[in-house]
């Protein structure tokens, strides 16, 4: 940032700012915690009454199921962040079947969907369960009637969401930003859409007189206008 010739106004935490996008005014009031699962960590943010009541940055992400998957199949970490991304689910649901696929080895890999299924969900649990002790810390297990909303590219796996309600005992889903124009609603924008909408709502206070310096949102945000409806 400093190379490119622009000053840092402000240093927000990953899940505070995926909240911007993803958490509504009344979700805020009622009770709500974002879950931003990212590649090497996972972040929790919990707010009530309006106001941020828990952070925490979990040392667990995505990676690690990336990591499981390579060590259970036994294939290298590229093929596993593949195998991820197109057979990947955090439930399994349905008959069994067996996939193959091309390694570039003298065999295929063929591989359970089952076993996959059950090497994610249980990474994924381990998660939502150090999440939930944080819950727990401030006595907001089972008690935030807004829910869980799962952002990060972590939260783009399938069913996740459905693991987050058995696991949390709370109502759960994606956080997909919306309002940025030719861009897809995504769990993993969430963080970006989070900090163009701080930028703009400090540059709004600076308007109304306050004593914010202008900075770098401020430039972040005519950048960006063109995108905003």
């Amino acid at each position: 940032v400093l190379g490119a010739d622009l000053d840092i106004l402000d240093m927000v935490p990953n899940p505070i700012a995926a909240a911007e996008a993803v958490l509504t005014e009344k979700q805020k009031e009622l009770g709500a915690a974002v879950v931003d699962i990212g590649a090497g960590t996972t972040g929790l943010s919990v707010f009530e009454e309006g106001e941020l009541l828990h952070l925490a940055i979990l040392p667990i992400g995505s990676s690690n199921i990336t990591n499981d998957i390579t060590v259970g199949l036994k294939i290298d970490t590229e093929i596993a962040e593949r195998i991820k991304i197109e057979y990947g689910s955090a439930v399994f649901k349905g008959k069994d079947v067996h996939h193959k696929i091309d390694i570039g080895e003298e065999k295929p890999l063929v591989f359970s969907q089952k076993f996959l299924t059950k090497i994610i969900s249980d990474r994924v649990s381990e998660i939502f369960e150090e999440a939930n002790k944080e819950l727990k810390k401030i006595e907001r297990d089972k008690r935030l009637p807004g829910g869980i909303v799962l952002t990060g590219g972590g939260a783009k796996m399938p069913r996740i969401a459905a693991l987050s309600r058995e696991k949390f005992h709370l109502p759960s889903r994606l956080g997909n930003p919306e309002g940025i124009l030719g861009l897809e609603n995504d769990p993993a924008l969430a963080l970006a859409y989070g900090l163009v909408l701080r930028g703009i709502n400090l540059e709004k206070e600076e308007e109304r007189g306050t004593s914010f310096q202008k900075g770098i949102f401020g430039k972040i945000k005519k950048a960006l206008r063109v995108f905003i409806p």
